[in-house]
C-alpha cells in the first residue's frame, strides 16, 4: 500500500470513504448522497477539505480514465458500423453516417489543438519556473 493511500486513509474518515464511490456511481449528487446518507450540504462541506476533494478528484478521475478505455475498446467497430453505413441504399442513412464521421473527425481535430495548447502552455510555466 503507498504512502499516499495511508495519507488519505488517515485524513477521510470511514463515512467519507464510503460516500464517494456512492456519489461518483449514482445518476446525481442528490441520488449520490441519500445512497451514501449524508445531506447534499455534507457533501459540498466535504468537498472544502483538502483531503476530501483530493481524494472526490483522484476518484472521479480513476472512473473517467475507465470509461475513455472502454470507448477507446470499441471505437473501431463504431467506425466500421458508419463506414458500412455510407453504403446504406438509402440516402439519409449515408448522409447521416457521413455527417457524424465529419462531425468526429472536427471533434478530433479540436481536441488535438486544445491538448496542443496546453502542452504549450505547460512548458512555458515549467520554463518560467526555472529560470
Amino acid at each position: 500500500m503507498s504512502d499516499s493511500v495511508n495519507y488519505r486513509q488517515t485524513e477521510l474518515t470511514a463515512k467519507q470513504l464510503k460516500a464517494i464511490p456512492a456519489i461518483l456511481a449514482a445518476r446525481t449528487v442528490t441520488d449520490g448522497c441519500r445512497a451514501a446518507k449524508i445531506s447534499r450540504e455534507t457533501f459540498y462541506a466535504w468537498l472544502q477539505e483538502p483531503a476530501f476533494k483530493a481524494e472526490y478528484m483522484r476518484q472521479t478521475g480513476a472512473m473517467i480514465d475507465t470509461a475513455r478505455e472502454s470507448l477507446r475498446s470499441i471505437a473501431g467497430q463504431a467506425v466500421e458500423v458508419l463506414r458500412k453505413l455510407l453504403s446504406s441504399d438509402q440516402d439519409s442513412v449515408r448522409l447521416r453516417a457521413a455527417q457524424s464521421i465529419i462531425e468526429a473527425t472536427l471533434n478530433l481535430k479540436r481536441d488535438q489543438a486544445v491538448s496542443g495548447t496546453l502542452v504549450i502552455q505547460v512548458k512555458g510555466q515549467e520554463k518560467k519556473a526555472n529560470q
